[in-house]
């Protein structure tokens, strides 16, 4: 994950992977009680790893720009928090742009 823009440098980001109710922390610290990334970290060190093996979800290929249909265990969710805390520079701004992007890959198998 990167941010540019004028409160770029103040975000911090965590992000889950989370899969038939389980969650897994990807990036960002845990939470002690296991309910996923509670504690943002800046962009520098915004990147993790996840893996999950999903159900199949079905035979019929989807169309291009088609929206997923499928059964619950084929589906998996990244849940991306972006964080701006409060700081002494950003009480002064009125307004401000951000451009966040987030690269997500993935395999099939």
């Amino acid at each position: 994950m990167s941010g540019e823009g004028d409160v770029a440098e103040y975000l911090l980001f965590a992000a889950d992977l989370v899969v038939d109710g389980v969650v897994e922390p990807v990036v960002g610290e845990p939470s002690a009680d296991g309910s996923g990334s509670l504690v943002g970290v800046p962009a520098e060190q915004a990147s993790g790893t996840a893996s999950a093996v999903l159900a199949p979800r079905g035979p019929q290929p989807l169309t291009d720009g088609a929206r997923w249909r499928g059964p619950a265990e084929s589906r998996g969710e990244v849940v991306v928090r972006v964080h701006l805390p409060d700081h002494d520079a950003l009480r002064a701004l009125q307004h401000a742009t951000t451009t966040i992007t987030i690269k997500i890959s993935g395999e099939s198998r």
